[in-house]
Parts: C-alpha cells; structure tokens; sequence
C-alpha cells in the first residue's frame, strides 16, 4: 500500500482545510486506487496507471 496515510475525512459541514469530504472521490486517494488495481490484477502500479492515461 502506498506509504502515506489518506487525511482525516469528516462530512461536508466539518470540512477545512487539508480534510477530505466523507462520500467523495478526493484526487488524494487516487494512488490508493491505483495500487489496489494493481494488487487485484496482479500488475505493476505502473500499468494499473497508464490505463487511466
């Protein structure tokens, strides 16, 4: 899994600064995705990426 931990997310009343917003798709997640992608297919992240391309 990437190294780096997803921020807090809170709902859209409690939003500020650096949080994400429960029930959206925040582009901070996105290379989480990538690398589950990547793990359910048995693929380099690297190609679960360039599908997106």
């Amino acid at each position: 899994m990437p190294q780096y931990p997803l921020p807090k997310a809170v709902k859209k009343e409690k939003w500020a600064q650096g949080l994400m917003v429960k029930g959206r798709n925040e582009p901070a997640t996105i290379p989480h995705v990538a690398w589950a992608i990547a793990k359910i297919k048995d693929i380099p992240v690297e190609d679960s990426v360039e599908k997106f391309d």
